[in-house]
C-alpha cells in the first residue's frame, strides 16, 4: 500500500496538535489583518511655530493643542522657542479642527527630597491666561500650519 505525502502529513499529526495548528493559523491571519485595516488616526495637519514671551524665545515650554473631541497633541519648545506638534509617537501634527491651546513652563518636582535623582520643580513663567485659564484657540487645517504665539507677561 502506498501513501502519499498528504496522507502522512494530515494523519501524522495527532488531533490535538492539528487543532493547535488551526488556532495558530487563525490567530496569525487575524493579527496580520489588523495592520491592513482602517486606522484610528483622524485627519491631521502638520503644526509648527515659535513661542515668545515679551519678544524673547521661550525654551522648554509645553505646547498643547486640545481639540473639542479626541486626543491632544503636544510639543516642547527648543532653545529658540520652536516647536513641532506630535499627535502620537509616530504621527506629527494635530487633529484637523478647532483647538484650545495651552502653553506652560511649569514642571512638578519628581523624586523624594534628598534623592540623588530628584528633579526640582520648575516655576511657571507664563501668565495663566495662556495655560490654566487659557484664552488661546487655533484652527488646524489639513496640510501645513504655522502657529506662532507672541505671548505678553502683562
Amino acid at each position: 500500500m502506498s501513501t502519499s505525502r498528504h496522507d502522512v502529513v494530515s494523519s501524522g499529526l495527532p488531533g490535538l496538535w492539528r487543532g493547535y495548528a488551526l488556532i495558530f493559523a487563525s490567530l496569525a491571519c487575524a493579527l496580520l489583518s489588523c495592520g491592513c485595516g482602517s486606522s484610528d488616526v483622524p485627519e491631521t495637519g502638520e503644526v509648527k511655530g515659535i513661542v515668545t514671551l515679551d519678544g524673547a524665545p521661550v525654551p522648554k515650554a509645553t505646547v498643547t493643542f486640545a481639540p473639542e473631541e479626541g486626543r491632544t497633541s503636544t510639543a516642547e519648545t527648543d532653545d529658540k522657542g520652536e516647536y513641532v506638534l506630535a499627535y502620537t509617537a509616530k504621527v506629527l501634527g494635530a487633529k484637523v479642527g478647532k483647538h484650545t491651546v495651552r502653553i506652560s513652563t511649569f514642571r512638578p518636582a519628581t523624586g523624594d527630597p534628598g534623592d540623588a535623582h530628584r528633579v526640582e520643580e520648575v516655576k511657571e513663567k507664563i501668565p495663566a491666561k495662556y495655560n490654566t485659564q487659557t484664552t488661546l484657540s487655533e484652527e488646524v487645517e489639513p496640510g501645513k500650519n504655522e502657529k506662532d504665539f507672541a505671548l505678553e507677561s502683562k
